[in-house]
Formats: structure tokens, sequence, C-alpha cells
């Protein structure tokens, strides 16, 4: 059973208009998976009515087999913990700790068991250093890391960021993106990335592709993300394979790897490997 799955999902906003529309998509326990497409496909829209932040007008979302409905969403909500754009919606409390802390202490957890989670979770954000410190007084990337924080520590099935790194410099990217990878493997948590950002796509098991409220394409990175789609951003090692071509060399269209390229450009000349 996925850990979400949805079916022939429909949603439309007050006035008519429809952002959603006979969608299927799923999350596998254990899996990464980017979310991609222009702005005003349906991908946030999307990622909020996999929690339960938005309720379908067509169609269901079932989270460990249990639908999203009016009944389970408090449920839900803890199985699914989403992280939007704006870091500031997210805060709760005025210290970094205390926010951290917010949503395990609303679990009827023992108080040791909140304090391992806020500080696992702050350490793996890197905000030890910075959790008496109020949440008012720190950057957009740090407030950003501030959200994360909240949602690790509450050690959801499903973790979804609706763009919720774009704030972050690359370096710490990177380093929250290992921190989720290691939950993943660790703990089988199910991963969505609603992103623009090609370097966290290409991080992803799975991309699914969005356009006018629909799922029109998935598959892995190297293969969906080739620059044959101009309304997506190539990966870097298609787009380098995609000028090679035009001028005249054999390379592979969609590269997994800078060797299997290296070795396509290099493999043919004597003295190299």
């Amino acid at each position: 059973m996925p850990r979400v799955a949805a079916t022939d999902l429909s949603f439309v906003y007050p006035g008519g208009v429809q952002a959603l529309g006979g969608v299927d998509f799923f999350l596998e326990r254990g899996e990464v998976v980017a979310l991609v497409g222009p702005n005003g496909s349906g991908k946030s829209t999307l990622a909020r009515l996999l929690n339960g932040l938005l309720l379908p007008t067509g169609g269901e979302v079932r989270v460990e087999g249990v639908k999203v409905e009016p009944a389970s969403l408090a449920w839900v909500r803890r199985q699914v913990a989403y992280v939007g754009p704006n870091p500031a919606n997210a805060v709760v409390a005025p210290v970094v700790e205390e926010d951290t802390a917010f949503g395990p202490g609303n679990l009827d957890l023992a108080p040791e068991e909140i304090r391992r989670r806020v500080d696992r979770a702050l350490a793996d954000t890197g905000l030890t250093e910075l959790a008496r410190r109020e949440v008012r007084f720190l950057s957009g990337g740090q407030q950003a890391r501030v959200a994360l924080a909240g949602a690790l520590a509450m050690e959801p099935a499903v973790l979804i960021l609706d763009e919720a790194t774009a704030m972050l410099d690359p370096r710490s990217r990177g380093l929250v993106l290992a921190v989720l990878r290691r939950q993943v493997r660790r703990r089988g948590l199910a991963l969505l990335l609603v992103t623009h950002d090609p370097a966290e796509a290409a991080a992803a098991d799975r991309v699914v592709v969005m356009k006018a409220g629909r799922a029109v394409r998935e598959g892995p990175p190297a293969g969906v993300l080739d620059g044959t789609d101009p309304d997506l951003p190539p990966l870097p090692l298609a787009e380098l394979a995609r000028h090679l071509a035009v001028a005249g060399m054999d390379v592979p269209s969609a590269p997994r790897r800078a060797g299997e390229l290296a070795a396509a450009v290099w493999g043919g000349r004597s003295g190299c490997a």
C-alpha cells in the first residue's frame, strides 16, 4: 500500500477556477519524488490536498489507506507534514526550540521524548546553536530551517516540501536534503519535493510533471528532465549533452552520471578512457 495515493483527483477554487482535473498520484514508503512543472500547473494545490489543507472537489486521497476527509484530518496531519514556501507562516512560537517543540508537544509524548525529538531536529537542520534565538530576528533561510525542524520533530510518515528550500543557499539546501535522504533510508519516510530547482529534482527517485492541472509525465530524473520540454529546467548533464550533440558529438541524450558523459566524449580518443 502506498503511503499516499490520490485517485482521479480534482479541485476547483471559489469562482470556478479548476486547478486539478483527474490526477492520479502516489508516494511509496522510502521514496523521494520531485513534483515539477510551470507556475500555475497545480503543483501546490496537489501538495495541499495530500495532507488535508485542502479537500478535493472530486476523487479522493488516502494516507496509509485512510481517506482524507474532515473526520480524519487530525490523524492525517500527524502522518503527513507540510512545509510551504513562506516559513514565517509556519512559526507558532517566538523562540526556535519552542517552535520546534510545538508539534510534538501536542502528541501526548513524554517530556524526555519531546526533548529528544527537538534536539535531533535542531541538529539535523543546523540550528542547535540558535535554539534560544527569537525566530523574528533570524534570516529568511534560517526561518526556513526552523519550519523544517518543526516538521521533522513530528517524525511524520510523509514530508511535503512545497518550495520550502527555495530561501536556502546551495550549501544549506544540500545539507538539509542529505539529512532528509537519511530519514528516507532509516525510517522509510516518503518525501515529496515541489520544486523548480533541477538539482533538487535530480536527487529524487522519480519526477512527476504537472501541466494545466494534470500529471502528464513521470519517470527517473534523467529521463524526464532531458532538455526536450521547454517548460522544464533540464538537468545540468542533460543540458551539456544537448550542446555537445549540437556540436556533432555522439553522446547520450540523458546521461545519469558525469562519468557516462565523459566516457562518450573521450572514449574514442587515443590514450583516453
